[in-house]
């Protein structure tokens, strides 16, 4: 019999099906492009390390999605990073990416700003090197609260450990792979990695509430298994238990 716990995860699975919202079947491309674009951030990065696909960031993500709100899941706050991007065509994962990279022109690493009545912060979550983990999904939403898009899909995507602190910088420029975490020694496209790589790493209940999360809100939050619980039945516990009732 399978452990508890995995039966309630696919349980949570099931229940986004129903909503709507839709597992980005090319998770390996939105991968592939963070893990690129983390390569060349200028100045180079000393510590920037390797991002993985999480399922469980993903469910967590499809299932704001589909409530077609155009603000930040205040469930989340502090406990991961989050970006959003909207559009009335479909989504195009690579346009997306390189719109929010895109907004390094506007940040200035040395004085860690950003321009004037500009946005910066899909850009610092993205290269934020301590963010080693990240999942989204998609939602068709028939209009959206807080826009007038209307037939619009919505992308979000949630990061771990979250990014955008506020007086921090998203890395620590110097030598690509100078100063790597322990567990991670190899250098490959001037990022930290592991061989011993796990694209599909699971999130245990006490990394997402007993790591040293921030004490204030990030800079900008722009539109910034076996046998254990799952990280979005944690997190969504009480939202599940509202849609058993309905």
């Amino acid at each position: 019999m399978a452990p508890r716990w995995t039966l309630i995860c696919a349980g949570i699975w099931m229940l986004v099906a129903v909503g709507g919202g839709h597992f980005l079947e090319d998770h390996q491309q939105i991968v592939h492009l963070h893990n690129q674009y983390r390569s060349v951030v200028e100045p180079p990065a000393a510590d920037m390390t390797h991002m993985k696909w999480s399922q469980e960031l993903a469910a967590v993500a499809v299932l704001y999605a589909t409530k077609c709100i155009w603000e930040h899941n205040p469930d989340v706050k502090n406990t991961m990073g989050e970006n959003l991007f909207i559009t009335t065509g479909t989504i195009d994962i690579e346009k997306a990416l390189s719109d929010w990279f895109g907004e390094r022109m506007d940040y200035t690493y040395d004085n860690n700003t950003c321009s004037e009545d500009k946005m910066c912060g899909h850009y610092t979550q993205m290269v934020w090197a301590r963010t080693n983990r990240i999942g989204c999904g998609t939602h068709f939403c028939e209009s959206v609260e807080g826009l007038h898009f209307e037939k619009a899909t919505m992308m979000v995507c949630n990061y771990f450990p979250p990014g955008n602190v506020i007086g921090h910088k998203p890395y620590e420029a110097g030598e690509p792979c100078s100063k790597c975490p322990v567990e991670l020694g190899d250098c490959v496209d001037q990022i930290c990695d592991s061989t011993a790589r796990d694209e599909f790493p699971s999130l245990e209940p006490t990394e997402l509430w007993m790591t040293d999360m921030p004490h204030t809100w990030p800079v900008e939050w722009a539109d910034s298994g076996s046998g254990r619980p799952c990280a979005a039945l944690l997190l969504l516990s009480g939202l599940l238990a509202s849609l058993v009732w309905l």
